[in-house]
């Protein structure tokens, strides 16, 4: 059975913000890239919402699956 690779690329929300990482043609795709979310602070929203999709050039691109991230986490910490 032949595995068909997808055209993987990954969508960041977070507070009405949004950005995207380039596309990764695999079945298995790894970023290995930061995606910067402007936002200020202090701000109510809690959680970023993960998006992976799988562009398609003829229709609308095909959500693969989602995950969400604690802000708290992973923002960059002042110096």
């Amino acid at each position: 059975m032949q595995s068909l690779d997808i055209d993987a690329y990954v969508e960041a929300r977070y507070s009405g913000i949004n950005t995207r990482s380039r596309v990764i043609k695999s079945n298995h795709p790894e970023w290995n890239e930061k995606l910067l979310l402007a936002c200020m602070l202090p701000n109510q929203s809690k959680l970023i919402n993960v998006l992976v999709y799988d562009r398609d050039r003829l229709f609308n691109d095909e959500l693969v699956g989602t995950f969400k991230i604690r802000f708290t986490d992973i923002r960059e910490k002042d110096n």
